[in-house]
């Protein structure tokens, strides 16, 4: 059986730059605005739209936990993509 690899890669992760403070991991004053952002899209796909409005299917409240936990990782990843942080350039 042969093992089907992708030839798209995620990019590495740098460890030694997790303990930088200023360092490619780092967060906007303190907060990580991409994971807030994410998180409220998936609260709003999760609890607030099947509660409030009538434009999911009635079965979306049962499994909205889920799908709002899908979407908000969906999210994250596709605003990380969009949005990398990068090192501030040394000044030289």
């Amino acid at each position: 059986m042969e093992t089907v690899r992708s030839s798209r890669t995620l990019p590495a992760l740098n460890v030694d730059a997790l303990y930088v403070e200023d360092g490619e991991y780092r967060y906007q004053g303190g907060f990580n605005i991409v994971a807030f952002i994410a998180a409220g899209v998936g609260a709003l796909f999760s609890s607030t739209l099947p509660n409030f409005t009538s434009w999911l299917p009635s079965w979306w409240g049962v499994y909205g936990w889920f799908f709002g936990v899908a979407i908000a990782g969906v999210t994250y990843f596709a605003l990380s993509m969009l949005m990398p942080r990068h090192a501030p350039q040394a000044a030289t």
